[in-house]
């Protein structure tokens, strides 16, 4: 089952349940054959625009990037970035008002705001934000989309964060929200539910599967869930288009027939008028609000099938109830208390602009509020990793070329954890205590060759220096939040260290700081991007390009990019290898800044992570979990694989002889040098995973450290550890060295582990 484009559908609690909508109409028929009253025509329209900026906040517009300022309008088609010190307020009209967090990018899709109705559709690419929506009535409707949710709300106060590997978080401050995994299939039901009586059947005890999010409670709604759901949602389908469309009739007597309470009143259906189809059962209908439970929800085996259907339709309606009574553990994600970090940023819908009154509201520029709310504090929440949005052109062209996927790769294998065997009475390899930091560190060891210096990086921005002996011999501190991907990169005798906040350089043995300098905009490095050396320089990736830096920090020139990236560059041969948004892998001439090559991939919005080079061949990964290898002597794609319920990749690959492997939502993925499936998925991992020699070490979340022969599919060793590992490992001189969940780092001496 192929999803395309949503995981989870989430609808708002009280008049009625906002349908996602693909540029389809909503499934309510009019009543044709009742008179129809003139629409007097609106007096006035209301106006989306800017009414609050701090920090850098642009507009795309017309494939133009400007500052937005307040005051400025808010058009369909527009794209709203922050950067990470950046947060804005957008006032739609008298419906909501929202706020772009730091590190956001926001598409609005469309507006309609009038006297008449009001309808807005956004898409958050990647972020944070909140949002106040005024209580809906009629046609109204407004949309949050997410690449893994679409929320349609009816009058609340919640937030919404989109991570590629996490999923999307939904939280309530005030309000209700139903939340359901989602896919196209129920996109099409809901289109089919206009006109068929037994798909608007099968929405409907779908709907009545849904999780209840009350007020100070969250929900996480991640491709696993989804992927689940997916079966459910197809043996569903199958049901309807098993007997032929139950027409649903129309008349004048039946026009107030417009809503089929679920679970009164707490989640209700828009439907066509005169559904024959389900009605809520005497004692679903008694629910209410208050006494509801969080969680609960009418069992769709209280729903009532109307009689004069088909014999068919009725069976069919049965089969659809039968399957999600039996599968309400797979549709419904349970609701959890809110995280503090949730909570503490619900506490700032406070400062957020209340929605206005919709008598004080006209259509003129100077109704525009200039007043500012009180200044926000920087949220908890990390910045989840994305990029700029593909233009429909992209799209469609990305489209029309085939995806080559080794036929090997199907059907997907069971994601496993290989059994452990029990620890052996043998002398432990493991020397722990070697050094203790503050936090754990993350991304990637580094080691100074000829100093014995070993560099960290954590969470925090915070880069120290650890001697031979274990000793932390120098930290600093810097600006650089939310970089659980980043790490230094060394160059001689200096570290280079980039992130959200700032780029630093450093002395490995002494902690000297070589160069200090604030980042912003197109510089900022949000998702983990990090420098790489090439001749006596450094290559600095921005959004548009690369800067050629010298040791000491100064940009010497630089070289665009075409199409963007948000990728590290790899060297390949002295040139800059880099793929863009677009998917092209691109050979650039460090000298000139010229193209040497161009290989077109399929790839979506590569994010942060490095090409993995070996002789001519190159690996990647993008956003949506399609692995890529290209030979960079013919330029042409070797293969493409698309590895399921990954996700985006955001961690470097590991490549050797044996194979490619991917880490992502604490998995490893694995394929042999001709593209297909190597060994199963490897679930349970705590970090990303280290290849040597064709064996692959790796830290488990049941805190045991494996050596695995992936030549001859065996474990080599086991070793248990105090802590789980929280980077990747790196082996030197015969020790492997790790960074553990609680701070500590530790020494595992090879020939002892493998013994």
């Amino acid at each position: 089952m192929k999803l395309i484009k949503y995981t989870a559908l989430l609808v708002c609690l009280g008049l009625g349940l906002v349908a996602c909508r693909e540029s389809s109409p909503t499934p309510i028929l009019p009543d044709q054959t009742a008179e129809q009253p003139a629409t007097p025509a609106p007096t006035r329209a209301l106006t989306a625009s800017c009414i609050y900026t701090e920090g850098l906040v642009e507009l795309q517009r017309a494939d133009r990037w400007l500052e937005l300022d307040i005051g400025d309008a808010i058009q369909a088609g527009d794209t709203l970035r922050t950067g990470p010190d950046g947060s804005c307020e957008i006032r739609f009209g008298a419906t909501a008002v929202l706020r772009l967090q730091l590190g956001t990018t926001l598409t609005i899709n469309e507006i309609l705001l009038s006297e008449a109705s009001s309808r807005i559709d956004t898409s958050l690419d990647l972020g944070a934000l909140l949002t106040k929506v005024q209580h809906l009535a009629g046609a109204d409707s407004y949309t949050i989309r997410t690449e893994t949710s679409v929320c349609g709300v009816r009058g609340t106060e919640f937030g919404v964060s989109s991570d590629p590997e996490k999923g999307t978080t939904i939280a309530v401050s005030t309000g209700r929200v139903a939340v359901l995994p989602a896919s196209d299939i129920v996109n099409s039901l809901l289109q089919e539910a206009s006109t068929n009586a037994v798909a608007a059947a099968a929405i409907q005890a779908i709907v009545a599967s849904a999780a209840i999010v009350e007020p100070d409670q969250e929900v996480v709604m991640n491709a696993e869930m989804v992927a689940d759901a997916a079966v459910v949602y197809e043996a569903i389908a199958e049901a309807v288009a098993s007997v032929p469309a139950e027409p649903i009739a129309v008349s004048a007597e039946s026009a107030s027939v417009d809503v089929i309470a679920v679970a009164p009143p707490l989640l209700t259906f828009q439907a066509p008028p005169e559904l024959p189809v389900v009605a809520a059962s005497a004692q679903s209908a008694q629910g209410s609000a208050a006494s509801a439970a969080p969680g609960s929800q009418a069992a769709p085996g209280s729903l009532a099938i109307n009689p004069t259907m088909s014999a068919a339709a009725q069976a069919a309606i049965a089969r659809v109830i039968q399957r999600v009574n039996t599968e309400r553990q797979v549709l419904t994600a349970v609701p959890v208390r809110a995280t503090a970090a949730s909570r503490e940023n619900l506490r700032q819908l406070e400062a957020v602009s209340a929605v206005p009154d919709p008598q004080s509201m006209v259509d003129t520029p100077s109704n525009v509020s200039m007043v500012s709310p009180a200044t926000v504090a920087t949220p908890t929440a990390s910045q989840p990793d994305n990029g700029t949005p593909a233009t429909p052109a992209d799209s469609a062209n990305a489209a029309s070329r085939p995806v080559t996927t080794p036929a090997a790769t199907t059907p997907a294998p069971t994601v496993t954890t290989p059994a452990t065997p029990a620890p052996s009475a043998r002398p432990s390899a493991l020397q722990t205590g070697w050094a203790t930091l503050t936090r754990s560190a993350t991304g990637s060891l580094i080691h100074m060759a000829g100093t014995g210096m070993m560099i960290t990086s954590d969470i925090e921005g915070t880069v120290s220096g650890i001697n031979a002996n274990g000793r932390v011999v120098w930290t600093i501190a810097t600006r650089n939040r939310a970089a659980e991907r980043s790490y230094p990169v060394p160059f001689k005798a200096n570290v280079y260290y980039s992130g959200s906040g700032e780029f630093v350089i450093v002395e490995a043995a002494t902690g000297r700081i070589v160069h200090r300098s604030e980042l912003s905009g197109d510089r900022s490095h949000m998702f983990g991007n990090r420098i790489v050396p090439v001749a006596n320089a450094v290559l600095f990736p921005t959004r548009t390009g690369l800067e050629v830096i010298s040791e000491t920090g100064e940009v010497l020139r630089t070289i665009t990019v075409p199409g963007g990236t948000n990728m590290t560059p790899a060297n390949y041969r002295g040139q800059a290898a880099i793929v863009n948004q677009r998917g092209v892998f691109l050979l650039l001439n460090v000298e000139t800044g010229e193209a040497v090559a161009s290989i077109q991939t399929n790839a979506q919005q590569p994010m942060a992570l490095a090409a993995r080079i070996m002789g001519d061949r190159a690996v990647f990964a993008d956003r949506k979990g399609l692995v890529v290898m290209v030979d960079l002597a013919t330029r042409a794609v070797v293969w493409e694989r698309m590895l399921g319920d990954a996700g985006g990749i955001h961690n470097d690959l590991e490549y050797g002889r044996v194979g490619v492997f991917a880490y992502a939502r604490n998995t490893i993925y694995s394929m042999n040098p001709a593209g297909a499936e190597l060994m199963p998925p490897v679930s349970g991992v705590s970090a990303p995973p280290l290849l040597v020699g064709g064996i692959l070490y790796y830290g488990t979340t049941a805190k045991r450290l494996v050596a695995y022969d992936v030549a001859n599919r065996r474990e080599l060793a086991i070793q248990e550890l105090p802590a789980a590992l929280s980077a990747r490992p790196l082996l030197v001189d015969g020790v492997l060295y790790g960074s553990l969940a609680d701070g500590s780092l530790m020494k595992v001496t090879i020939a002892r582990f493998h013994q």
